[in-house]
């Protein structure tokens, strides 16, 4: 029997458990006697279907009366039977884990998700310590996208952050599921939430991408002679040469980096491959300048602002690219929203095939997809997660617009 069967039928048990002692409670007395065996109840209830042992919305005060007493148990019992029978009409399991979280992230709130961020990395400092130090090292090298995490100075910046996202933009997180096309995405982004609550490794690796390279998802995307491929944040030229290696033929790529140094090895890589076009800017969505703040010791995390020291040429893909396109993939560490708009009239007119990272901001993974949509209503969304396995950044998620 399915598992989430076994607590509705345990849910519903222990409701009918809870109405027969209802029925026991006939005078004030009787009624002050339950009130402890009937709230460990709710609590027991609230355990089983919420993932929390509270319910804020029908607190039980005894001290009213028996009568108001009765009502507001019963009310509950009213609230948690409806719930139980939306539960009972999803058939399929994802989708009944993906409700469920969303109506524990909608219980509990910011300030219960943020502890149980806190309770969840704390579990890992006390089972591998080494593993706990190096996420908070990464994330804190990396603090610019996510937020700086160190519990053992009190910093929660990356937890306060996300739990903001989750409770602020829950809708947003209900619409992209029910946007997403297949149940291999759906799962990816249910993965991802529960992993940005209890922090667990092993049940987000059941959603990480094993068959195919990153961007390149054969049963997603197709290319063929004609394909006129951007490459935006091409780095060394390695997910132009995966492009190669995966599809052989093409008419035409275009690789973006903003970097020079980067450039120059970038034209080395690609040096035997024909009709490639290099370009040494940034992408935004307006042609200008722009400068770029510099990672130590990782240049692909270098990304781009509105100060700093080195300045570079940014172009908008409209105004840089004359000929229509028909596959862009974008890794440009956080400037994604910015280079979306850049190609609005691409996207409009050619619908080219769109495999975007949405993981550079805590508000991408769904700000990512709602632009799309924004920008061209019949693309068909999916994700995929293409981390490593034993990374303790939590990244490297892409949305694909087909």
């Amino acid at each position: 029997m399915r598992s989430e069967l076994i607590v509705l039928f345990q849910a519903l048990k222990s409701v009918n458990e809870l109405k027969n002692m209802l029925s026991l409670a006939v005078c004030e007395e009787e009624c002050v006697r339950l009130t402890q065996t009937v709230t460990d109840k709710i609590r027991e209830i609230n355990v089983h279907i919420y993932g929390c042992d509270t319910l804020l919305e029908y607190p039980i005060k005894p001290e009213k009366g028996r009568c108001e007493f009765l009502n507001q148990v019963s009310l509950w019992i009213s609230f948690v039977e409806k719930e139980l029978g939306k539960r009972s009409k999803i058939l399929v399991e994802t989708d009944y884990e993906f409700h469920n979280l969303i109506i524990h992230i909608s219980n509990v709130g910011k300030a219960g998700l943020i502890n149980e961020m806190i309770c969840g990395l704390r579990n890992i400092q006390q089972i591998d310590s080494e593993l706990y130090q190096k996420i908070c090292d990464a994330y804190n090298e990396y603090y610019y996208f996510w937020g700086k995490i160190d519990l053992d100075r009190g910093v929660t910046e990356l937890f306060d952050k996300r739990a903001q996202e989750l409770t602020e933009h829950l809708e947003d997180f209900i619409w992209l599921y029910n946007e997403l096309e297949d149940y291999r995405s759906k799962r990816v982004l249910y993965k991802i939430m529960f992993f940005w609550i209890y922090s667990d490794y092993k049940n987000l690796s059941h959603a990480r991408e094993n068959n195919f390279y990153d961007y390149y998802d054969y049963d997603l995307i197709s290319c063929g002679q004609e394909e006129v491929f951007v490459d935006l944040g091409a780095y060394t030229g390695d997910s132009t040469v995966s492009f190669i290696k995966n599809y052989g033929s093409y008419k035409r790529i275009y690789c973006y980096e903003m970097l020079k140094e980067n450039v120059d090895v970038m034209s080395r890589n690609l040096s035997l491959y024909p009709n490639i076009i290099i370009r040494n800017v940034g992408v935004c969505d307006r042609s200008g300048e722009m400068f770029i703040l510099e990672h130590r010791g990782d240049d692909s995390s270098n990304r781009m602002s509105s100060q700093g020291e080195r300045l570079i040429k940014v172009v908008s893909l409209d105004e840089d690219i004359t000929e229509p396109v028909t596959f862009i993939k974008m890794d440009i560490e956080g400037s994604e929203l910015l280079a979306l708009d850049g190609a609005k009239e691409h996207i409009r007119r050619e619908k080219p095939k769109l495999a975007v990272c949405s993981y550079h901001n805590n508000s991408h993974i769904w700000e990512i997809p709602r632009k799309m949509k924004e920008l061209n209503q019949k693309y068909k969304l999916y994700m995929r997660y293409n981390g490593l396995q034993y990374s303790p950044i939590v990244s490297e998620y892409v949305t694909f617009g087909i």
